[in-house]
């Protein structure tokens, strides 16, 4: 009769530790990653919350973002190829120089009417003031230049918009690593609780000699073995929530907490219209764009060996004072127009020109390679994907026969029908499947976005929305 109590406790023991360590709840939930100081939680982040934070504040997109002004500026140049140029110039002269009195013969200096030319040897000053202009048209280096620099634009448009959907994908990976570190030591949690309550069982059986010193060193054991464990997935938690609020663009030891919730979708894509979709990534368009951008640039350079026409005027004021500048007829002006046909520059545009073909075929070559890159990713990403799925659905059955066969072996040990070490292995072999549950479920979560993003799509997009893509691609 005094094994009694003791199976009464063991049984309400074990199920309060199966209430609290059941299967992972896909309802939502707050997770603190970083405490306050005072030990409240910080205001909780939705998924949506943590990526538009992240694509607002992080330093390396809005690095990505700066090179707009870089274009705008670029655009500005090349405007500038087929405008003239507007200076205003003024200067002061003063000068002797009688070196043409030298080429007039003996005779004439030494006569009486020469020595009205001594005045020209003197020093004299000059005023000029005047407005000149150099314009100079090369219509195949301004059209060039001017689509260009479109084109660099639109490959800006490119790499914002790939290197967003990387961001988005690194924001989403980590707001799911801290939910997978937060389950596990809610679990570890839930672990040592039970253990904690089996060994405090196993203690009241050796004081009614139902068991042996041995028995409870081994409960122990277990428990011990339990904790530093838990200590490393709080570790591994807090470590999670400080990348994250890097990636968001905050101080790394930001209160950080977050609302999770469960919501993967289940979609069966195949394989050919995602490749077919994947060609048409951020990464791939802006390669395609570059390669568009240097055959730009080598027109440019063979402009340079094209005829072009320049023209030069200028208008002005000369004087001998500065308040005599603008009286009588002192203005001067000048006007140049010039066709210039290029012969030889010394192979410098034709090295210009190779050089860039060689640009281009490499760039041929990386286009090449980032679209066969982009099929291999599609077709992996989509193995791993329903190879998550398949482990998450068996994660949860195994969960639910661990903590069915857990339950079986206490009640058997109760009774005296099951040895302590089949209770032990039961409660080890629950841990592993919950946590085998929570790995898979964030490798759902996590492969559900890398698959979008492979497919040159916003991560965050439903995957309603990623099938109306995938019928929009197919030819």
């Amino acid at each position: 009769m005094r094994a009694w109590p003791v199976l009464v406790l063991t049984l309400a023991a074990t199920a309060a530790a199966s209430a609290r360590a059941q299967e992972v709840s896909d309802a939502p939930e707050t997770v603190a990653g970083i405490l306050r100081p005072d030990g409240s939680t910080a205001t909780p982040l939705t998924l949506r919350d943590v990526v538009d934070a992240a694509l607002e504040h992080n330093a390396q997109i809005q690095k990505v973002r700066l090179r707009r002004e870089e274009l705008r500026g670029q655009g500005w140049r090349a405007r500038a190829t087929g405008l003239p140029s507007f200076d205003l110039n003024g200067s002061w002269n003063r000068s002797r120089d009688p070196s043409f009195l030298l080429d007039l013969p003996p005779e004439f200096t030494e006569s009486d009417s020469a020595s009205g030319f001594g005045q020209f040897s003197e020093p004299l000053t000059r005023w000029r003031g005047s407005v000149s202009s150099v314009w100079e048209l090369n219509p195949f280096r301004i059209v060039n230049a001017i689509q260009g620099v479109e084109v660099a634009n639109d490959q800006y448009r490119e790499d914002v918009e790939g290197s967003e959907y990387e961001l988005a994908e690194e924001a989403i990976r980590g707001f799911h690593e801290i939910v997978l570190h937060q389950q596990r030591v809610e679990a570890l949690d839930a672990e040592i609780a039970e253990r904690t309550e089996f060994l405090d069982a196993t203690r009241r059986r050796l004081q009614l000699e139902l068991t042996t010193p041995l028995d409870t060193l081994r409960a122990a054991v277990a428990l011990a073995n339990v904790i530093p464990v838990r200590r490393r997935a709080a570790k591994d938690l807090f470590n999670a929530a400080s990348l994250l609020n890097l990636v968001m663009g905050r101080d790394a030891l930001t209160p950080l907490s977050i609302e999770s919730q469960f919501d993967a979708e289940r979609i069966s894509i195949d394989v050919t219209e995602a490749t077919t979709l994947a060609y048409d990534r951020p990464d791939i368009r802006s390669l395609e764009l570059e390669i568009d951008f240097l055959r730009k640039q080598r027109g440019v350079f063979r402009a340079d060996a094209r005829p072009f026409v320049s023209a030069y005027g200028s208008y002005g004021y000369v004087a001998r004072t500065a308040g005599d500048l603008f009286e009588g007829q002192n203005d001067f002006w000048d006007v140049n127009v010039a066709l210039t046909i290029p012969l030889w520059d010394g192979f410098e545009t034709k090295g210009r020109v190779i050089e860039t073909n060689a640009a281009i075929l490499q760039t041929e070559k990386e286009l090449l390679s980032a679209q066969q890159l982009a099929q291999v990713e599609v077709a992996v990403t989509l193995e791993e994907l329903a190879a998550a799925w398949e482990n998450y659905d068996a994660a949860r059955l195994n969960l639910e026969a661990a903590e069915s066969a857990r339950d079986q072996i206490a009640l058997r040990y109760d009774l005296g029908r099951a040895h302590y070490l089949d209770f032990l292995n039961a409660q080890t072999a629950r841990l592993a499947a919950l946590s085998q549950t929570i790995e898979a479920r964030y490798e759902v979560l996590v492969q559900s976005a890398v698959l979008k993003r492979v497919l040159g799509l916003d991560p965050m997009l439903p995957f309603s929305r990623v099938r109306e893509a995938l019928e929009g691609s197919t030819p």
